[in-house]
């Protein structure tokens, strides 16, 4: 039997483990684009959710004492129970905790960082007819790409150029911008701006490495 289980991180030493001995539910949308029919390319953030039973009275006591907050790393598992093999197929933070006192079940609502980025402000550039090469030295996407990238806080752990697959390179690489401008805008925003421009979709996956794909 498959089945999901999930461990979220208090701190360095105290973990919640959601398996079959106390969990109600665990529920991930996990997808690397928004639509898989249509096209919907851009950034795609993940949300879930779990429900658990408090079997021995520590979630409440770790309510009491305001361990329970948001963006605690949770990961979620598949396990096999024939061989009890484990494999991670999604890392998220916590985002909303609930505690029925009645029944002593806990929740919490997931996301991934991603999100965030809607907060984060990246200032633009000016085209220089003198320089036009100044910022980007060929003019392509693939150096947008990569302006971007290093403007990117490292904890989003955002693909490097040279780790993107071939036929995302091929894009960005083959996508000339004539006149190399950018409005200052949202990290959302101007990551979305390549997105819409090359068809590609920008995911947290399972190690929760910020990936860039053309499909």
């Amino acid at each position: 039997m498959i089945i999901l289980e999930a461990k979220i991180y208090l701190d360095a030493e105290t973990t919640i483990q959601i398996n079959r001995k106390n969990c109600i539910s665990i529920s991930a949308n996990l997808s690397d684009r928004s639509d898989i029919i249509k096209p919907s390319y851009g950034i795609i953030s993940n949300t879930g959710n779990i429900e658990f039973k408090d079997v021995d009275g520590r979630i409440l006591n770790y309510a009491n004492e305001r361990l329970l907050i948001d963006n605690l790393n949770c990961e979620i598992f598949l396990r096999n129970t024939l061989n009890d093999a484990n494999s991670k197929v999604a890392s998220m933070v916590t985002k909303q905790w609930n505690y029925d006192n009645n029944n002593r079940i806990a929740s919490v609502s997931l996301k991934d960082h991603l999100e965030e980025w809607q907060s984060i402000h990246i200032d633009g550039f000016s085209y220089d007819p003198r320089q036009p090469n100044k910022i980007l030295r060929n003019k392509s996407l693939a150096d947008l790409y990569i302006w971007l990238q290093d403007k990117t806080p490292s904890k989003y752990s955002m693909l490097a150029f040279d780790e993107l697959n071939e036929e995302t390179q091929n894009i960005l690489n083959g996508t000339i911008l004539q006149y190399p401008l950018l409005k200052s805008a949202s990290l959302w925003r101007q990551w979305t701006k390549i997105c819409e421009v090359c068809g590609l979709y920008i995911y947290a996956d399972e190690n929760a490495r910020t990936v860039c794909n053309y499909t």
